[in-house]
């Protein structure tokens, strides 16, 4: 077995991928066992609560997730009434998301929950290390997009 100092456990972007897994893991199997909503299903709720209407392109830019993901989980959201679609007037290919009222009362109660999750995950954190946590995750985030458009 070849000796190295390099441990992976000991790693930044391990750890940080770890940690990353298991929040969304938690937050998924929330979302899952109260609302039955995989994680593209209550991104994209989310999504068109915060943003409004949109196209699935922008929902697919927004979060970073693929077209045909996108469109699976937008038919599973229309077919259970939280979405509805409307014809664009500028171009007749697009369909605006709305949410409807029942998926409004839905957005309501994932956004208390995903409050409440990130409450119980982060109550041993000062204020002040829960700020720097998120100004690290978004120079972190900054970076790695970076280099990955190199």
């Amino acid at each position: 077995m070849p000796t190295s100092s390099f441990c992976i456990d000991d790693s930044i972007v391990q750890r940080l991928s770890m940690a990353s897994l298991a929040m969304r893991n938690c937050r998924s199997q929330l979302y899952k066992d109260r609302y039955n909503l995989n994680i593209a299903g209550w991104q994209i709720l989310v999504r068109v609560y915060e943003h409004g209407p949109a196209v699935q392109r922008q929902l697919c830019t927004l979060n970073k997730i693929d077209k045909v993901t996108v469109s699976r989980a937008v038919f599973q959201l229309v077919k259970r009434n939280l979405l509805t679609r409307v014809n664009s007037n500028q171009d007749k290919r697009s369909q605006y998301l709305f949410l409807t009222p029942y998926g409004e009362e839905l957005c309501r109660r994932l956004v208390f929950d995903a409050r409440e999750l990130e409450q119980q995950v982060f109550s041993d954190m000062s204020h002040t290390d829960n700020h720097l946590l998120g100004r690290l995750l978004d120079q972190t985030q900054m970076t790695a997009s970076r280099l990955t458009t190199i």
